[in-house]
């Protein structure tokens, strides 16, 4: 009975993720949670009893992103590359800085304007990338891609170099450098959109 009603409550924060992150509907509500700063609801709960029960709250937040922290290790089957972007939990959720949006929620998901995910869900033939022929994904798109070696020198001129392990990382260190990659991650995903509404080789 419990797991019932917390499924339920899942799917009201998983909607509410959504709106916050302006992710893809195919995105893990795992990944949604972390990348929209929403805690777990059986997390909360335990937390607001541990709250009523001892009158404290300072310590008990910490101990939430520790067990949030716990789960997000312990999960194998989804947000697989959403782990390899932000491996660490607690920087991402106590940033003082900083706004997902639809593009940059597109590198923290992998679910977007990607061959790979067009073929996943059959929407394409082919995970080919258009400009060199590898598999396009977000890391290829974002950090390997040469198509794009331009727009990410100007972004890497502010940022210094940045890489799957780093991303996160740098998009902390300043609001300066959010606002570049955001800017970045807008400029591909743009283009990549007006050239996938002209690619004929999806399905359907």
């Amino acid at each position: 009975e419990k797991k019932v009603y917390k499924n339920l409550l899942l799917r009201v924060q998983r909607r509410t993720a959504i709106r916050i992150t302006a992710a893809y509907r195919t995105t893990s509500t795992k990944a949604l949670l972390v990348i929209a700063r929403i805690p777990p609801i059986d997390l909360l709960v335990t937390q607001r009893a541990q709250i009523e029960a001892e009158g404290t709250r300072g310590r008990l937040h910490g101990e939430l992103i520790t067990r949030w922290q716990e789960e997000w290790e312990r999960e194998e089957e989804t947000a697989v590359w959403t782990k390899r972007i932000i491996p660490n939990i607690r920087p991402w959720i106590e940033r003082k800085h900083g706004e997902v949006d639809f593009y940059i929620t597109q590198i923290l998901t992998g679910h977007g304007c990607f061959q790979s995910y067009f073929k996943r869900f059959k929407i394409s033939a082919t995970d080919d990338c258009h400009y060199c022929g590898g598999t396009d994904s977000a890391e290829h798109t974002f950090f390997e891609c040469p198509k794009w070696n331009r727009v990410r020198h100007r972004t890497e001129q502010t940022t210094g170099r940045l890489e799957t392990g780093n991303l996160i990382e740098k998009m902390l260190q300043s609001e300066e450098n959010w606002k570049e990659v955001a800017k970045m991650a807008k400029a591909i995903l743009m283009e990549k959109k007006r050239l996938t509404d002209r690619e004929p080789n999806r399905l359907g």
